[in-house]
C-alpha cells in the first residue's frame, strides 16, 4: 500500500496523480480509518463546543441553582396540590444532568471516574429525593394514610443527615458549573483582548486545591456531627414529663404508688435516678438523701423538677461519651488540618516551589561552572496511579515550570557548547555581575597545552561529499571532542577542516609570569595533563583509523576515484604555551578563543607534519613536560636554529595506524560517558593510574609501533646523533640502514632529503617555528 502511495504517474494535463488501483473512484483503507478518526474527533469537537457554549453554561447553572433552591422554595411557597409541578422541573433537572453527563463521558477526555465525574453522578442522583413521584415509590408511602404519615415521619427524621450530604453535594456542583462558567467568559474576553491565557501549572494547581478544599468542607460538614452527643443519643423527656405526673398524683391515695412506680423503674436504668424530693401536706421528704449529689459535677447531673417535686438523674454516661467524642473531634480536627496543610504544601511544592528551586539551582550551577550543565542529565518524573478503574496523572504534563526551567538548561548546554571552556569565565562574569553585559573587554592570560588538528585533502573530499561533507566533518569532530573531554581538554575553535584544542592549566597548577611558564611542583595536573594531552592525541590517531564509520569513507566511490587508495588522515600538532583568553568580535558576534604566538605554533607544528611525513608534531616544551617512560616513547625528528640563535627540536610519536583492527560503535550513552570521565579523573588524580599504564597496556597502541623495532631505533638515534654533530656521512649509513627496516619512516626521509641537498655537507637549518 505505501508503495502505491509513493508511485506517481503524470497526465496529459501535466497533474500527478497516485494510482492507488484500477478504480479511479475507489479508496483506500489507511484513508478509510483516517476519515473515521477525522470525523471521531469532528463530532467529540462538537459536542465539547456545545457543553462549553455560553448559553449552554446558563442553562446548566440555573438549572442548577432550582435544583439547589426549588425544594425549599416548594416548602415555602405553595401548597400541596402544586407540588407535581416542581416535581415535573426537578424531572426535568435530572434529565439534563444525566444528558451532561452522558455528553461530557463521549467529549471530554479523562472524564470517566474523574473527581468531578463522581461528584456530577452523585449530585444528579441525589435529585431524586426531590421528585415526590419517585421518591414516595422508592420509600413506599404513595398514600395519605395515618401508618404512611408516621412512616414519612420516620423517614423525614433517619433522612436529616442524608439531606444536608445531598445538599453540600448541590452546591459543590454549582461551584464547579460557576467556574466553568468563568472560565468560558475568560475565553471569550481573551478572543477579543490581549488577556494571556491562564497557565497550565495555574490550571492544574487551582483545580487540584479546589478538589482538596472541597473534600475537606464534606470531611468537616459530614463528619463533625458524628462527634455531636446527640447524634448517638435521644433527648430523654420522659424524666421531666414523669416529674410532671408526680406533681399531678401529690396528695391523692394513689401518690405513693406512682412515686414508686417511678423510683424503680428509673434507680437501676444507664441514668439513674439518685436523688427524689417531694413536698405534700404532711411536710417535705427526701429519698436516697445519703448519697445525694454533691459529688457529681454539675454537668453529670440532671434536674427534672416542678412546683413541689424535685429529682436528680446521674447522666454521667452522657458526660463521659461527650468528653470521648470531644476529644476525638479534637484529634480530627487537628488530623484534618495536618493532612489540608500537608496536602496543600504538596501541590504547591510540587508544582511552583520545588520547579522554582530547580530553575535557582540550574542558574547557580551555571554562575557557577557553566560547563556542569552538560554533566548533568536531567530527567522529568513521569508516573502514574491507578485507582480501580480511574487512572490519576501526576507528573507527566507539559507545565510552563518545567519548559522554563527546561528551556534554561537548554539555553545553559548551547551557551556551554557556543563559548566552551574558554568562555565558562565570560559566561561565569556576566551572569555574577549585576551590571550590563561586558563581553569584549574581559580577557585573562592563562597557560595550556594547545593542540591543532587538521583533516588532510579537505578540499578535495568537500567537492565530492558536497552536502555530505557536514556529516563527514561532524564524526571526525565527536572523536576528537569525545576522547579529548575525557582526558580533560576542552575544544575551543572549529574551523572547517581544522580544530583546536586545549588542556588549560590552573593557576595553581602553572601560572604565567613576564611570559614564562612558573610550574607549581607539587601539582599532580601539572604534571599529569601533558602526558592525557599526548594520550588524547594517540587514541584520536587510533580511533580514526580504526572506527567503522569513518574506514567507511575508504570505499566511498567518489573519494576512491579521485583519490585512489584515499583514507582519512589528520594531522596535530602540540605546543605548551600563554594565550590571552577572551571574546574576539563586538556585540554583533563574537567567538571566545586563544591569541597569542604559542597557539599559532601549535598550528605550524601540524602544517609542518606534511614536511616530516608524520601524523604528529610535538614541540620541545611539551616534551620536557612529559614523564620520563612517556618520554622515551617518543622520537626527536629534528634539531633546528632559531633566528635569535636558539635551538628547537622537533619530536613524534611514532605509530602506524592504517592497518589495526576494526572497532565499531556501541549506541550512545552519556551517562555512562561521563561515568568513565569522573572515573577517570578520580583515579589519575589520587595517584591510582600512572598515564603510562594506558601507552603500554593499550593494545592499539602497542600494535601501532610493531613496525618501529628496537634495531630501528638503534640505527635511527646513532645517524641523527651523527646529524647533529655534522657528521652527515656517517648519519647517511645509519639513516639508510633505518630505512631498510622502515621504508616509509618520513623523518628519516625527511633528513635525507635535506642531507642530499648539500651534498652531506653540514649546515644549519634555520626555522621560524619559535613562539
Amino acid at each position: 500500500m505505501e508503495e502505491k502511495y509513493l508511485e506517481n504517474t503524470t497526465t496529459r494535463e501535466g497533474k500527478n496523480v497516485n494510482p492507488i488501483n484500477d478504480n479511479p473512484c475507489s479508496v483506500p483503507e489507511d484513508l478509510n480509518e483516517a476519515l473515521k478518526i477525522v470525523l471521531f474527533h469532528s463530532w467529540k469537537n462538537k459536542i465539547s463546543y456545545i457543553l462549553d457554549h455560553k448559553y449552554t453554561t446558563i442553562l446548566m447553572t440555573a438549572v442548577t441553582i432550582y435544583a439547589l433552591f426549588g425544594d425549599d422554595v416548594r416548602n415555602l411557597s405553595v401548597i400541596a396540590n402544586y407540588d407535581s409541578y416542581f416535581y415535573a422541573l426537578a424531572f426535568t433537572a435530572l434529565v439534563l444532568f444525566a444528558i451532561e453527563i452522558i455528553l461530557s463521558c463521549l467529549s471530554k477526555k479523562d472524564y470517566i471516574c474523574s473527581f468531578y465525574f463522581w461528584l456530577d453522578l452523585v449530585g444528579t442522583i441525589s435529585l431524586v429525593s426531590d421528585i415526590g413521584w419517585i421518591y414516595y415509590v422508592i420509600t413506599g408511602n404513595t398514600s395519605n394514610s395515618i401508618q404512611s404519615v408516621q412512616n414519612i415521619g420516620k423517614a423525614s427524621r433517619a433522612g436529616t443527615r442524608s439531606t444536608r450530604i445531598v445538599r453540600i453535594i448541590r452546591i459543590i456542583r454549582l461551584i464547579r458549573i460557576v467556574k466553568l462558567y468563568k472560565g468560558a467568559s475568560n475565553i471569550i474576553d481573551i478572543n477579543s483582548s490581549e488577556i494571556s491565557h491562564e497557565t497550565k501549572v495555574g490550571k492544574v494547581l487551582t483545580d487540584r486545591i479546589i478538589k482538596k478544599v472541597i473534600i475537606v468542607i464534606l470531611g468537616m460538614l459530614l463528619i463533625l456531627p458524628l462527634f455531636e452527643g446527640d447524634f448517638w443519643t435521644n433527648e430523654n423527656l420522659s424524666w421531666d414529663y414523669g416529674v410532671k405526673q408526680i406533681q399531678d398524683f401529690l396528695n391523692k391515695p394513689s401518690f405513693d404508688t406512682v412515686k414508686d412506680v417511678f423510683i424503680d423503674y428509673h434507680k437501676s436504668s444507664s441514668r439513674p435516678l439518685i436523688y427524689f424530693e417531694y413536698t405534700d401536706l404532711k411536710g417535705n421528704h427526701i429519698w436516697n438523701e445519703s448519697e445525694g449529689y454533691s459529688d457529681y459535677r454539675l454537668y453529670e447531673v440532671y434536674c427534672a423538677s416542678s412546683d413541689n417535686v424535685t429529682a436528680v438523674f446521674e447522666i454521667t454516661l452522657d458526660s463521659n461519651l461527650n468528653s470521648v467524642l470531644g476529644i476525638t473531634k479534637t484529634v480530627y480536627i487537628c488530623l484534618i488540618l495536618s493532612l489540608a496543610g500537608l496536602v496543600f504544601y504538596r501541590d504547591a511544592d510540587l508544582f511552583v516551589i520545588k520547579p522554582i528551586e530547580k530553575i535557582v539551582i540550574s542558574i547557580r550551577a551555571i554562575t557557577k561552572d557553566p560547563l556542569q550543565i552538560l554533566e548533568e542529565k536531567y530527567e522529568v518524573p513521569v508516573t502514574s496511579k491507578n485507582f480501580f478503574c480511574c487512572k490519576t496523572k501526576f507528573y507527566d504534563i507539559d507545565y510552563e515550570t518545567q519548559h522554563i526551567n527546561s528551556n534554561i538548561e537548554k539555553i545553559s548546554v548551547l551557551l556551554a557548547l557556543g563559548f566552551g571552556e574558554a568562555g565558562s569565565r565570560i559566561i561565569n562574569a556576566n551572569i555574577n555581575d549585576d551590571g550590563n553585559l561586558d563581553l569584549v573587554n574581559r580577557a585573562d592570560k592563562v597557560a595550556g597545552i594547545f593542540g591543532f588538528c587538521d583533516i588532510r585533502n579537505f578540499t578535495d573530499t568537500t567537492e565530492e561529499l558536497q552536502e555530505d561533507i557536514m556529516v563527514f566533518v561532524n564524526e571526525i569532530a565527536g572523536i576528537v571532542h569525545l576522547i579529548v573531554d575525557r582526558h580533560f581538554g576542552a575544544a575551543n575553535k572549529n574551523i572547517g577542516d581544522a580544530f583546536l584544542v586545549v588542556w588549560k592549566f590552573d593557576k595553581q597548577d602553572i601560572d604565567v609570569e613576564n611570559n614564562e611558564l612558573k610550574v607549581n611542583s607539587d601539582s599532580i595536573r601539572a604534571k599529569v595533563i601533558p602526558d592525557l594531552a599526548l594520550l588524547s592525541v594517540i587514541k584520536i590517531l587510533v580511533k580514526i583509523n580504526t572506527d567503522s564509520v569513518i574506514l567507511a569513507y575508504r570505499a566511498h566511490c567518489r573519494l576512491a576515484r579521485r583519490m585512489p587508495g584515499y583514507c582519512v588522515k589528520i594531522g596535530f600538532g602540540l605546543h605548551i604555551g600563554w594565550a590571552i583568553e577572551g571574546a574576539i568580535g563586538s556585540f554583533y558576534k563574537i567567538d571566545v578563543s586563544y591569541l597569542s604566538a604559542h597557539v599559532n605554533l601549535a598550528s605550524k607544528l601540524e602544517a609542518s607534519t606534511k614536511i616530516y611525513g608524520v601524523p604528529l608534531l610535538i614541540s620541545e616544551n611539551v616534551y620536557s613536560f612529559l614523564s620520563n617512560n612517556i618520554k622515551a616513547m617518543c622520537r626527536q625528528v629534528d634539531y633546528l636554529y632559531t633566528n635569535s640563535g636558539n635551538t628547537l627540536s622537533l619530536y613524534t610519536f611514532d605509530g602506524n595506524y592504517t592497518n589495526l583492527p576494526i572497532s565499531y560503535r556501541k549506541p550512545p550513552n552519556k551517562g555512562f560517558t561521563r561515568y568513565k570521565k569522573n572515573e577517570f579523573r578520580i583515579r589519575f588524580f589520587q595517584n591510582y593510574i600512572n598515564p603510562f599504564e594506558f601507552f603500554r597496556q593499550s593494545l592499539s597502541i602497542q600494535a601501532s609501533r610493531e613496525t618501529f623495532t628496537p634495531e630501528f631505533y638503534s640505527f635511527y638515534r646513532t645517524g641523527f646523533e651523527f646529524y647533529m654533530k655534522n657528521r652527515w656521512v656517517d648519519a647517511k649509513k645509519n639513516f639508510e640502514d633505518a630505512l631498510n627496516i622502515v621504508k616509509t619512516d618520513g623523518p628519516t626521509i625527511n633528513i635525507m632529503k635535506r642531507m642530499q641537498e648539500t651534498n652531506y655537507a653540514p649546515v644549519k637549518y634555520y626555522t621560524d617555528l619559535v613562539p
